[in-house]
Formats: C-alpha cells, structure tokens, sequence
C-alpha cells in the first residue's frame, strides 16, 4: 500500500461493517497468541458478501515496520500480491466478491519462510472453520499452494471438522501459491501457469453465479503478467457503476452542506476506495464529459 492516502483510509476502516466480524476474530486470534500478529482483511473487500475465498499458507513479511498488525490486500507492495491483483483483474473478479486468509493466520514466516510444518497447518482449521462461520455466503476455495490445499483437506476429513465441512458443501480448487519463487519459469510456462490460476478462477467464479471475462490468447497473457498492478486495475470495475456507488452513498449526505464541506466529504470517501477504483471512476467522468 504504498498510497499513503489508500493506506491510512484502511486503517481507519479497519472496523468497518463490511470486515468488522473478521477482523475482531484477528484480534480475538492475536489475544490468543500475545506476541503474534494477524493481518486484518482490508476493507476494500467486501468480505460481509463474498463468496469465493482464496486461501495462502501464512502471512508474508512485513513490508514496513508498524505495530500495526497490517492488511490482506491486493494492494500490498509486494510481487505476490500484485500476482493475484494481476489475476483477479484478468478473471474480472471484483473486491466485493472475494476475501483473503492464510491457513495459519498468525505471522510466522520468518521461522518458516519455506511452508508450514504439519502441525501448524492442524492448528489453522480452528481459525479456518470460525472465519467461515462468520461468512456463510463463501461456497468456493482456491486453495494457492500445497498448505491451503492440505488445510481444505483436513477440514473435510478431520473429524472434529468434517461435519462443518460437509453441510457448508465447499467446493475447492487447486492452484499454484502466487509467490515469486513458484513463478520462476521461462516467460511461455510462467504465462501458461497464470492461465491455470485464472481457469480455476474463472470455474470458481462460475459456480458462485459470477460471470468471469473470458480467457485471452497467449500474447494477452504474457503482457498481462508484465503489466504493472496499477495499470491492469484500471479494468476490473465498471466505471458507470462506480459514478451510481458514489452518488448512491453519498445522496442524502451532502444536504446544507456548503461547496467546501460538500467537497471534503467527497473527498473523504474518494479516500476510502482503493486505488483502482479511484481510477476507473475518473476514467468513466472523464470519458462521459467527452461523450456529451
């Protein structure tokens, strides 16, 4: 998040309605553990409504010292998240539709930068299944890397877990772990190798009723995965839509303002929104000035 301004508008919103249940369980989960931190999801997801989830190992290194347990984001400045921003832009899947988590939640890469012992991927299913509970929407699982796909398994199996996870009927797909390493690959395998995270996707984002933009040829691919996460953001959302969000959250709220007080609380909620959607939203007024 290297947008000071992005940045500091999520940790304002860090409680916010749409992420308030999941991030006191981050917090119930770090009392748990005293001298642990679990990241919060970022209120840019929408994780009150979504319905697909995509499961990691454990958090990544911090990209900046804070006392601040930090995001979950697409927006964090780090190429593993940038990857699955690349990816969902491809796929078309929106912020409002998809939520982040680790097998493990608390942060313990730097003692297992390489994957997760068996017993830590044992001890993540109690958190799993209480961060599923809180959103019952979630039908569907990518599950990125052996960790999250042995983690899917043994809630199926275990049988502590198993009744939970037979009546929610989650369906889970496989996929690569978006980090560098696993994307070492000459540039042909690398794009192929992102095509299969977005198949799987696209066929998650299918069974939950969301229609996913179709796959591209090759050479869209590869430039795909060469473009920066700022440029290929810019398509993930409609534009038109977003002009209606802003005017249908703020109707109402700007009466008897004045031109100042009205234009700050514009701005307050441009702060709010991420990046992308900040961008696809001027795109759209810019080309509907242009167009009249």
């Amino acid at each position: 998040m290297a947008d000071a301004l992005f940045r500091d508008a999520q940790l304002s919103q860090a409680f916010a309605p749409q992420v308030r249940e999941v991030n006191q369980l981050c917090d119930a989960l770090m009392a748990e553990k005293p001298d642990s931190t679990v990241p919060y999801i970022a209120p840019h997801h929408n994780a009150a409504n979504a319905r697909i989830l995509s499961l990691y190992s454990n958090p990544g290194p911090a990209r900046r010292p804070s006392p601040q347990p930090g995001f979950l984001s697409g927006e964090n400045d780090d190429p593993s998240a940038e990857r699955m921003s690349q990816i969902y832009t491809t796929v078309g899947l929106s912020d409002a539709d998809v939520m982040p988590w680790n097998s493990y939640p608390w942060n313990v890469h730097e003692s297992y930068p390489n994957g997760l012992p068996p017993q830590l991927v044992v001890d993540g299913l109690g958190p799993l299944k209480r961060m599923l509970e809180l959103h019952p929407k979630i039908r569907a699982v990518v599950a990125h890397g052996s960790d999250a796909q042995r983690s899917m398994k043994l809630l199926a199996t275990k049988k502590r877990f198993a009744e939970f996870s037979s009546a929610r009927s989650l369906v889970v797909w496989q996929a690569r772990h978006p980090a560098n390493r696993v994307f070492i690959l000459p540039s042909p395998d690398r794009a192929a190798a992102i095509e299969r995270v977005c198949a799987s996707y696209r066929e998650a984002m299918e069974s939950v009723g969301v229609a996913p933009l179709p796959a591209a040829g090759r050479t869209a691919a590869v430039k795909q995965v060469r473009a920066t996460r700022r440029a290929a953001a810019t398509r993930a959302l409609s534009g038109a839509d977003l002009v209606s969000e802003v005017g249908d959250v703020l109707s109402g709220r700007t009466d008897g303002l004045t031109a100042t007080q009205t234009r700050n609380a514009v701005r307050a909620y441009l702060a709010s929104m991420s990046p992308r959607r900040r961008t696809d939203l001027l795109v759209e007024l810019v080309a509907q000035r242009l167009d009249s």
